[in-house]
This record gives C-alpha cells, sequence and structure tokens, in this order.
C-alpha cells in the first residue's frame, strides 16, 4: 500500500476509538450475565481485528504512523 492509505487507514481506526469505548461501556450495562460475557467475548474479537489485524499491517510497512510510537519518535524528532 502506499502512505497516503497507510495513513488514512490509522485515522479511520483512530476514529473509531470512541464508538469503540461507548460499545464497553454500554456493555456493563447488559444485567443478564451470559448475555454480557458473550457481548464482552465479540468486543474483544472487534479490538483484536481493529487493534492488530487491521493496524499492523499498516505499522509494519510504515513504523512512523504506529500511533503507539512515542510522538517524538513519530515525528522524526
Amino acid at each position: 500500500m502506499d502512505r497516503e492509505t497507510g495513513e488514512r487507514i490509522i485515522k479511520t481506526l483512530q476514529a473509531m476509538t470512541p464508538a469503540i469505548d461507548e460499545l464497553d461501556t454500554l456493555s456493563h450495562r447488559i444485567m443478564d450475565q451470559e448475555e454480557r460475557r458473550a457481548y464482552r467475548r465479540k468486543l474483544a474479537e472487534l479490538l483484536s481485528l481493529v487493534g492488530y489485524d487491521l493496524l499492523m499491517p499498516v505499522v509494519k510497512q510504515f513504523p512512523d504512523l504506529d500511533p503507539d510510537r512515542p510522538a517524538r519518535l513519530r515525528d522524526g524528532a
């Protein structure tokens, strides 16, 4: 992939964070324990998919785009 595509993927994945955080918060409101557990398992799968399967191929190709990398290293300082 080209760098611009990688940058857009990273930005899009980061934009998903508030929605995923909201799903996590809402999952605690599910009263039925089994239903809550099943929902949170699926949420964990989503986090793995977003945080690893979709993010890491971009980071491998463009390590400086890693959102977990300290800004001073990411910006080349």
